[in-house]
């Protein structure tokens, strides 16, 4: 679907739009200008790095976001170290009960789509690595060894020849990569769901970790016959192949923009008029959809205690929903369909100090 620029009204400026405009024209916070301190994702912090660059040069105040990955950025949110954690896996209902202030004052603000990947580095490897998700599992779980293997050679015949170890690299920290990942492969493989299931984190029987999408895109690069996991940006980035994975209508489908773009079509319609935006995005239907998308989510509590911390993370959050989404194609991300972005407003737009709107003068 083509993205149109939402034109949506905030209760607490009548008529204005919700643009770069809109935004200049509330009232400045009175006190000195805010720092919003963030954490979580290294999947989104380009992303989030890149919007508060744009946004704060016109507008008082900073965010620091520090990329220690989902599960790390969501403990630091659930003892409120942080105003906000980053993550690509919504907060699961022991974590929210988890969380100081209860799991009613929580708020996930979907943010981007994005594809996670499997990138390889083989020497004599012609054409497009194809893979089924129970061959990834096989692989990770130590029952592949082989490049060779008679079950990739199966869909991909000039492997027959290269008769070498498959070296594998892995998420060593807490990742919502990771989860997406073994979310995919928790679905994909009997073998995988009896064993390990979807997690941040898990116990690999082969491979080796690394902390972060950057090192495990580098391992990638620098180790023949290796593969690896990572996000879709990444991968982009360092021009890594990235396989072609087999969907739900059984076809082997490259990740790029438009495959994400296309999963995120066919399933964001059950966002409509709701205001719980965690969306399963795995294995969508849809002949061309791209199997391994996940959403990423800013997480905030609703409930402020600050007035110029939550106006100025009000006002942020509004502009990445609006101005912000402009820059995400150029970063390899995929943009939120107009009706996410709606439902996404409202729940900003619910944001308090002491019962107050945080956007309010």
């Amino acid at each position: 679907m083509k993205m149109t620029k939402s034109r949506l009204l905030v209760a607490a400026v009548g008529s204005a739009l919700l643009s770069s405009a809109w935004l200049s024209a509330l009232p400045a916070n009175a006190a000195e200008p805010t720092t919003i301190t963030g954490a979580g994702s290294t999947f989104a912090k380009p992303l989030y790095d890149n919007w508060a660059k744009s946004f704060f040069q016109k507008n008082p105040g900073n965010l620091t976001f520090d990329g220690i990955g989902s599960g790390a950025g969501i403990g630091r949110f659930q003892n409120r170290v942080v105003d906000l954690a980053g993550s690509d896996v919504p907060m699961n209902d022991d974590q929210l009960s988890d969380t100081k202030g209860g799991s009613k004052d929580v708020l996930h603000i979907p943010t981007a789509y994005g594809g996670i990947v499997i990138t390889y580095n083989l020497p004599g490897f012609k054409g497009t690595l194809n893979l089924t998700g129970e061959q990834i599992a096989l692989i990770y779980l130590g029952k592949i060894r082989n490049w060779n293997d008679s079950r990739l050679v199966a869909v991909n015949p000039s492997l027959a020849n290269i008769n070498f170890p498959i070296i594998a690299f892995h998420r060593g920290d807490g990742s919502g990569t990771t989860f997406g990942f073994t979310s995919y492969l928790n679905v994909a493989s009997q073998d995988w769901h009896a064993t390990n299931g979807a997690a941040f984190a898990t116990i690999w029987p082969v491979g080796d970790g690394r902390g972060g999408n950057g090192p495990v895109v580098d391992a990638v690069n620098g180790n023949p016959y290796s593969i690896g996991y990572a996000d879709y940006n990444f991968a982009v980035a360092k021009k890594l192949p990235m396989a072609s994975l087999k969907n739900a209508s059984g076809n082997f489908v490259q990740p790029t923009l438009e495959n994400i773009r296309q999963a995120v079509a066919s399933v964001a319609f059950k966002a409509q008029g709701s205001d719980d935006l965690r969306l399963n995005l795995i294995d969508a239907g849809g002949d061309s959809s791209y199997p391994l998308v996940t959403a990423t989510y800013i997480i905030v509590h609703q409930h402020q205690h600050d007035t110029s911390t939550a106006s100025s993370l009000a006002k942020f959050l509004l502009w990445g929903l609006h101005d912000g989404q402009s820059v995400e194609a150029s970063l390899n991300y995929v943009p939120l369909p107009d009706n996410v972005v709606s439902q996404a407003t409202k729940l900003i737009q619910s944001i308090d100090v002491n019962g107050k709107s945080a956007l309010a003068p």
